[in-house]
């Protein structure tokens, strides 16, 4: 009768022990979600001059988690400032597989990649924030070869976002200088192809001044001769003959330069930027106006309810299983310029960020 007994009681009680190592195990993965997510949006904080909202929502399994193979992360930016002053309205970053090193997110703080992730990124411009981003030396570097090898200087001053009417699409207007003929330019850009890639208008519209063409010129030949990725050798004559050569508009005829439209509408449907780690390239474009925070959300990652018994996906914290984020939000009627991005995270930004 007791053996009887001793057996009835294991069949009464190991559901129960199985359920309750079941839950501590889920337990112990939703914490290890939750720490995950939060070093990592400390660790971006803590690389931003400003911002208003980081968030890092992550996907993982109860075993993948704690062997740190994520499914998918996604990172939320609203009012991003870097300490070079890029700055954006919103920066939002999805990506697939993330393998981690465990040891060192616990042990030392810190995100370290055991793997290169692949996914998608939009950020949203408005005029201030995309006159930044032309000047940020990223692109200014990029924009040392653009016009047949020869570098355009684009202002940061006069940037206007005019949204489409109808079915417009909508145009950025822009300015710049190409110091290998002393011309200044100004310029309309929109997407075209579906916002597949960029077309940009080039208007001759005067020369440079003697003294500014001269200075730009003598500090581009300056920079030419310290880093060998900034221009080519001999741009000076040679290119700016070849500009001249193919190009028919005249200053004040409203008449388009061919060459450096094709140009700059190839500069920017191939630009990438390197976040030292973080390479970015163009996707597509769009032109909107009044956009909110909670406009244009798509693609985000959405946790299961699945039973946590089984191994199923593990909820992670916050908003993510319910597929939003909140924000700031653009102010009501403003014109902004979206960018969406392919992106490749080879690693973490640094501490020492330089973009």
């Amino acid at each position: 009768m007791a053996c009887w007994n001793a057996a009835i009681g294991r069949l009464q009680w190991s559901p129960v022990r199985r359920v309750c190592r079941v839950e501590a195990r889920a337990k112990s993965s939703d914490m290890a979600v939750i720490a995950v997510e939060a070093i990592a949006a400390a660790a971006l904080r803590t690389r931003l001059r400003s911002h208003s909202n980081v968030a890092v929502r992550v996907k993982a399994s109860s075993w993948g988690i704690l062997a740190g193979r994520l499914e998918g992360a996604k990172v939320e930016g609203r009012g991003w400032e870097s300490p070079l002053g890029l700055t954006a309205r919103i920066v939002d970053v999805e990506v697939g597989l993330v393998e981690l090193d465990i040891p060192a997110v616990f042990a030392q703080q810190r995100i370290v990649l055991r793997n290169v992730p692949l996914g998608s990124a939009r950020v949203v411009f408005n005029a201030g924030d995309f006159g930044a981003f032309l000047q940020h030396p990223l692109v200014s570097a990029a924009a040392r070869t653009a016009v047949r090898g020869c570098p355009f200087l684009f202002d940061r001053a006069g940037v206007t976002i005019v949204p489409g009417s109808g079915s417009g699409c909508g145009c950025v207007l822009l300015s710049g200088t190409l110091p290998t003929n002393g011309q200044r330019y100004q310029l309309s850009m929109r997407p075209t192809r579906d916002g597949r890639a960029v077309a940009v208008a080039a208007t001759p519209t005067g020369a440079m001044k003697d003294l500014a063409y001269l200075g730009q010129k003598k500090e581009l030949e300056n920079a030419g001769e310290q880093s060998r990725t900034i221009s080519r050798p001999g741009w000076t004559a040679a290119a700016a003959g070849s500009i001249g050569a193919e190009s028919l508009a005249t200053a004040g005829s409203g008449e388009e330069d061919p060459l450096v439209s094709e140009e700059l509408s190839r500069f920017f449907s191939g630009l990438l930027v390197d976040l030292q780690g973080a390479e970015l390239t163009f996707d597509s474009m769009r032109i909107s106006r009044g956009l909110s925070s909670d406009s244009g959300q798509r693609g985000l990652i959405g946790s299961e309810t699945g039973d946590v018994a089984a191994s199923g996906p593990v909820r992670s914290s916050g908003s993510i299983a319910r597929g939003r984020f909140g924000g700031i939000s653009v102010d009501d009627g403003e014109a902004v310029l979206e960018l969406d991005l392919r992106a490749t995270i080879r690693s973490f930004p640094p501490l020492d960020v330089r973009f």
